[in-house]
């Protein structure tokens, strides 16, 4: 396991951190050129809790540290904030933009807790309406496993969710592929 001191953690998840997740979830949808200055943010601080030289890898430090990757952090934030909009405990401007699906007639999926996708025909350009919450949350939301989806509790929700994020997108597996089978360093 690898070592670092009790404070430079505590400063490092609390400051830098926390500064990452705010309003992060208005990055949803954007270009990787947005987000690669936060995640550089991401792993310098992650250097700096293990006391890593500047050019060290990083992939086994945000595993050990049990930090999503950016893109996994703004996917995670919003479908958090899709969660409490469904279950009615979200600001009512959020609830508006998230809509159950309610099939016609009684089928099964009446009960799988999905969304409606909504349309993607409106004022604003093709790349901006890809960006909206209310198109974003819905396409993700229902890629999620049922388990997932109709979790009881919001703490349980984020631990499934987390563990969805990690181990069913392929998206990350390269992230999470390549600490895999390693022994991770010692300081």
């Amino acid at each position: 396991m690898l070592r670092c001191s009790p404070c430079s953690r505590r400063f490092s998840s609390r400051l830098v951190i926390s500064r990452l997740d705010y309003c992060n979830s208005l990055l949803a949808g954007a270009p990787v050129l947005a987000i690669r200055p936060l995640e550089l943010v991401q792993k310098a601080s992650a250097r700096l809790v293990f006391n890593r030289p500047k050019f060290s890898h990083t992939t086994c430090l945000l595993h050990s540290l049990h930090w999503l990757p950016v893109r996994a952090r703004i996917q995670f934030k919003t479908l958090v904030l899709a969660y409490r909009a469904v279950k009615g405990t979200a600001p009512s401007y959020l609830q508006a933009m998230v809509k159950p699906y309610t099939p016609a007639r009684p089928l099964r999926s009446a009960t799988s807790g999905r969304l409606v996708a909504l349309s993607l025909r409106g004022p604003c350009g093709r790349s901006t309406r890809l960006r909206l919450f209310s198109v974003l949350t819905p396409q993700w939301w229902n890629e999620l496993p049922t388990d997932v989806r109709t979790a009881e509790s919001l703490p349980i929700f984020r631990r499934r969710l987390k563990t969805a994020v990690r181990s069913n997108r392929p998206s990350w597996s390269r992230w999470e592929g390549s600490w895999k089978g390693r022994r991770l360093p010692t300081p």
